[in-house]
């Protein structure tokens, strides 16, 4: 018998009991046609998105597509401990059932929650899960490239992309000016990634400012996040719970 999320209330308004993307995932487990998964072996490199044009990309790539469901690859190639899930926020539908509001009503809730910010919750713990896990990227055997399985779309790519990476930034001035924007990134080599900061962004601004005080610019990449974090990555008090947590 399968498990089904819990719901709570606030001001009479059910609330999908979600707090981070293991949660999500089991939510949509219970809506029909929102979820697949597979055991078959497949390469990061190529094939996977490949697979995943036919069943639910959406109207972004090359046809034929069509929007379908979240879709999670168990095996991958040359990553025995990892999966990869593609596609949970590729649908309004899917972003509705997570935020338990209706498709036509998204943008609008989400102006308001602007509104209503919630203080975070600081902590003083030492140990702390995202950080649980640590690499030295001075080390000689730190390799990038070996640690996560980060999928390369096309032939033509530039290489290896993570695809949603939620980047943090602050202003090297004014530390409380703080910027959260998504991007692709593109590993290099080893220890290295490319990003692209469009020109008159705020985090280009932050680069610029810094690059003028001869300081690099310090950021934190996200994965993997609470899909209402992702979604509404703009809200300033996410900003300030991050410097916490990450």
């Amino acid at each position: 018998m399968k498990k089904t999320i819990k719901e709570k209330t606030v001001n009479n308004k059910k609330l999908n009991n979600i707090n981070d993307l293991r949660s999500a995932i089991k939510l949509i487990k219970q809506y029909p046609n929102q979820y697949i998964e597979t055991n078959n072996q497949i390469n990061p490199i190529n094939e996977l998105v490949e697979v995943y044009r036919y069943i639910g990309a959406g109207g972004t790539v090359m046809r034929p597509t069509k929007i379908g469901p979240a879709m999670m690859f168990n095996n991958i190639k040359n990553f025995p401990k990892y999966r990869i899930l593609i596609g949970l926020m590729a649908s309004r539908k899917r972003i509705s059932k997570l935020l338990n509001l209706p498709e036509t009503k998204l943008g609008i809730n989400v102006a308001k929650a602007r509104k209503n910010n919630i203080p975070p919750i600081m902590t003083k713990k030492k140990i702390i899960p995202c950080q649980e896990v640590k690499y030295d990227a001075n080390k000689k055997s730190f390799d990038l490239r070996k640690i996560l399985p980060t999928i390369t779309n096309t032939v033509d790519d530039a290489g290896p992309y993570i695809c949603l990476g939620l980047i943090l930034a602050n202003d090297k001035e004014k530390p409380n000016d703080t910027d959260v924007s998504i991007h692709r990134l593109c590993i290099q080599n080893k220890n290295e990634l490319s990003i692209f900061f469009a020109p008159g962004r705020h985090i280009d601004n932050f680069r610029k400012k810094a690059e003028s005080m001869d300081k690099s610019l310090d950021i934190s990449i996200n994965i993997g996040l609470d899909p209402a974090i992702t979604k509404q990555k703009r809200i300033i008090n996410f900003f300030r719970a991050w410097k916490t947590y990450r």
